[in-house]
């Protein structure tokens, strides 16, 4: 089944405890922030009707995350699953959907491989991203297929006249990384950014040798990668503003394999161009993209007689948005998108092109403590099916400061080429009968913002259908997938900040009961319960440090293995008192603690990464 059916804060009274006393202050983090991807329009985070996390360039670098996924596994309902180093393949499991349930979107575009139909997010350079906008929730009225659990949206950074960095880090595992980046120009001008890095990592494996086809593979498994992004704006008028953005990545990632090929090159890339004109009364926007998926391993390296296991994927993609407002408190959208996907491989797949439509509308409704979203999409993809999506949130503030929220939303995820089309093989082969996986949530909110403290709460409750899964047919004994499995999951989230005396607190607490609807099983891979703590300080503006904890619940694996909870602690530090320097250190999973992540795939030791910035 694609959505996977194979199967205390302890810290919590010490956080509260900083409510005695408040002097230090919240409001600059809450007041500013901007985001676009909840509802497809520029919007204050305080007044979204949807939960939302924001990561802006200054919190990411205290965090010093290794990769994307490790940033965003501080936000309530997400949970990571690694196999092996951040350069290895890593899933993002958002309110107990499936990994390929979540939209990534780069610079508004839309990212991705469509054979498996996920984008990895293990070969993003984080030193080069700005900022980050997570989305939990259905937002398919919006965005199309695949914004199930969620959106992801990540912007790359810019760089006024004469502006930029060069940064070096090593660490443990011999790893070693350059980035670094410059703007030419200033309202109208090119910033440019790269980065290079390295790792021998290490044995991604412990199998069970008990076991005849166990892969056992002692050796580290090490990584490479290089990235590179550019954007650019200019002024074509007035009220004309056009950018021009793009991104490059490639590398190679060393895994243990039974068969086949044991690395894997990558070689990943967009260019998006949009363009704003501002006429007063209205807002238009549009855009076109191309964006390259690929991959390719070795296995002619290393098994006589192969040929590599290539997949590749080419999108183009357009976009058209009309902002307007009818009244002072009334504002609608109305938008088209079109995108077509084609795909390469060494295989002989039926159909390798497919072409997809949109229409969508949205209107917001704003007046005294009211808040009204909704939002309604139709959507063509050729070869399957037409799906209509829908949202709809009321929000009411309560007080000035506290913000109560029920929606109700409709999402799909159309199936893969891969689940439509692979070629018969080994006794399996695609469906070219599958609809498309649908989720109905309904969802109860309540933020409350202060300028010392900040609470967020989410309940939630996801239906699922026609969900994909591979089983043997009866009458062929082929295997194939069909739309069959049913889930449903309910859940809450928390999160809360607040500041306390030299110290600042973040707790993320969630919980999640995802179940098979036709077992009556937890699904694998979502623990019932994640805490994630963090606290920091900053000294005199020129130390900062933190300590976090990070507590996984037991969850279930394939095969009716169950995986041991862990609890782990992370310790950063930084200094900047020399002029337009930084000296950065985290060493991650402190004490050494021996888990697993999943069955057979161990998580990583102790592990340390040191780097030095210089700012111009």
């Amino acid at each position: 089944m694609k959505l996977i059916i194979m199967g205390k804060p302890v810290m919590l009274s010490m956080a509260i405890i900083g409510l005695m006393h408040t002097p230090l202050s919240l409001a600059e983090n809450n007041a500013e922030v901007i985001e676009v991807t909840s509802s497809r329009v520029l919007q204050s985070q305080s007044e979204a009707l949807a939960a939302i996390d924001v990561f802006e360039r200054e919190e990411i670098e205290k965090i010093q995350p290794r990769s994307l996924a490790e940033l965003l596994q501080r936000v309530a309902g997400v949970t990571k699953i690694t196999q092996g180093t951040e350069a290895h393949n890593t899933d993002l499991f958002f309110r107990g959907s499936n990994s390929d349930h979540v939209l990534i979107l780069i610079d508004g575009m839309r990212v991705g491989s469509a054979t498996v139909g996920v984008k990895s997010t293990s070969s993003l350079s984080v030193d080069q991203i700005e900022r980050v906008e997570v989305v939990r929730g259905p937002r398919a009225s919006l965005w199309g297929s695949d914004a199930i659990g969620g959106v992801i949206q990540i912007f790359t950074r810019q760089f006024r006249q004469q502006e930029g960095y060069v940064k070096a880090g090593l660490g443990s595992n011999a790893y070693w990384g350059v980035s670094g980046g410059f703007g030419i120009g200033d309202k109208e001008g090119i910033s440019v950014t790269f980065s290079s890095e390295s790792s021998d990592g290490f044995d991604v494996i412990r199998p069970d040798l008990s076991n005849p086809f166990a892969v056992d593979q002692p050796d580290d498994d090490g990584y490479e990668r290089q990235s590179f992004t550019f954007h650019g704006q200019k002024y074509l008028s007035d009220i004309w503003r056009s950018q021009l953005s793009g991104q490059w990545d490639q590398g190679n990632v060393e895994f243990d394999s039974g068969f086949g090929g044991d690395e894997t090159d990558y070689r990943n890339g967009f260019v998006h161009w949009t363009n704003q004109i501002d006429m007063g009364v209205s807002r238009l926007e549009f855009s076109a993209g191309f964006s390259q998926d690929r991959d390719e391993d070795n296995a002619d390296e290393i098994v006589p007689g192969s040929s590599t296991s290539l997949f590749k994927t080419d999108r183009t993609q357009l976009n058209l948005v009309n902002h307007f407002s009818i009244q002072s408190h009334v504002d609608v959208s109305v938008g088209v998108d079109w995108y077509l996907e084609s795909i390469e491989t060494r295989d002989q797949y039926s159909e390798t092109e497919r072409e997809v439509s949109a229409l969508f509308g949205i209107m917001q409704y704003q007046r005294q403590q009211l808040q009204i979203e909704a939002s309604l999409r139709y959507d063509d993809v050729e070869g399957i099916d037409e799906e209509f999506t829908y949202h709809a949130s009321l929000g009411f503030f309560t007080t000035k400061n506290m913000l109560m929220t029920l929606s109700h939303a409709r999402g799909f995820k159309a199936p893969t080429f891969n689940d439509l089309y692979f070629p018969e093989a080994f006794g399996s082969m695609g469906n070219p009968d599958l609809v498309s996986e649908i989720a109905d949530n309904s969802e109860f909110l309540i933020r409350y913002l202060h300028p010392f403290f900040e609470l967020e709460s989410s309940v939630y409750f996801t239906e699922y259908d026609n969900l994909i899964t591979w089983s043997s047919n009866p009458d062929t004994g082929v295997f194939q997938p069909i739309n069959i499995d049913k889930a449903e999951v309910f859940g809450t989230d928390l999160t809360l900040r607040l500041a306390s005396y030299e110290l600042t607190h973040e707790l993320t607490l969630s919980h999640q009961d995802a179940k098979d609807k036709n077992s009556d099983q937890q699904l694998i891979r979502r623990p019932y319960f994640t805490a994630f703590y963090n606290v920091s300080m900053n000294w005199e503006e020129v130390w900062y440090g933190a300590l976090e904890f990070e507590h996984h619940g037991r969850q279930s694996d394939v095969g009716d293995i169950t995986i041991s909870a862990r609890n782990l602690m992370n310790a950063i530090a930084s200094y900047e008192g020399f002029q337009d320097w930084l000296l950065s250190i985290k060493i991650n999973n402190l004490f050494d603690k021996d888990y697993f992540v999943i069955d057979q795939y161990p998580g990583a030791g102790r592990e340390y990464r040191a780097t030095l910035e210089y700012r111009f």
